[in-house]
């Protein structure tokens, strides 16, 4: 078995995977919001938490494909898109560190409450601007990351061809400056004047 015969199948697992993990992302999102203002907090809280760990799931089992999907294509794993893509990623687990998981725990000791939970102080939580901000950015970039893989823009550094020295004396010519004018018309044949 040939192993360019894999690519189809890892790049439909990569598409759908990575596509359902976006969509359950956002469906758990709007339970959030909404559960920022109705009574039913605490469902809409437990049932969003569910979906976000199978669009977790689903978003690793999308990595894994993705990278089955580079090497059967015959990419490799260092394209500048791929690099791109894997630093959009990080930026992903920077935010959720930075603003997602502090909520998220704060959120918990809430829903844990042996008392039983405060509908108010969780529909409060749920409101909570940096929290939202925070949730928002990560969709975001994981959508910036599949325009990435959609797109595969290059992203190439290329040295300079021309000397320093070269650039600047093409930067501070003028060509109205008389010396420029008068070349000019001698190469003509006009004479100076």
């Amino acid at each position: 078995m040939n192993i360019q015969s894999l690519y189809p199948i890892f790049k439909t697992v990569h598409i759908l995977s990575m596509s359902s993990s976006i969509i359950i992302m956002i469906v758990g999102e709007l339970l959030l919001l909404s559960g920022g203002y109705l009574q039913s907090a605490p469902a809409l809280y437990r049932s969003s938490h569910r979906l976000s760990g199978i669009s977790e799931g689903l978003g690793m089992l999308g990595l894994v494909a993705g990278i089955g999907t580079a090497l059967t294509g015959g990419w490799g794993l260092l394209r500048s898109w791929l690099i791109l893509a894997y630093l959009l990623i990080i930026l992903t687990f920077v935010l959720g560190k930075l603003f997602v998981m502090p909520w998220q725990k704060r959120v918990e000791t809430v829903m844990t409450n042996p008392d039983g939970v405060v509908v108010a102080d969780l529909q409060h939580m749920l409101r909570e601007r940096r929290a939202i901000l925070g949730r928002w950015l990560v969709m975001l970039v994981f959508i910036g990351i599949v325009m990435v893989m959609r797109m595969k823009p290059s992203i190439v550094i290329t040295p300079p061809t021309a000397s320093a020295a070269d650039v600047a004396e093409v930067d501070n010519t003028r060509f109205d400056e008389p010396s420029v004018v008068a070349a000019q018309k001698s190469y003509a044949g006009v004479p100076k004047s």
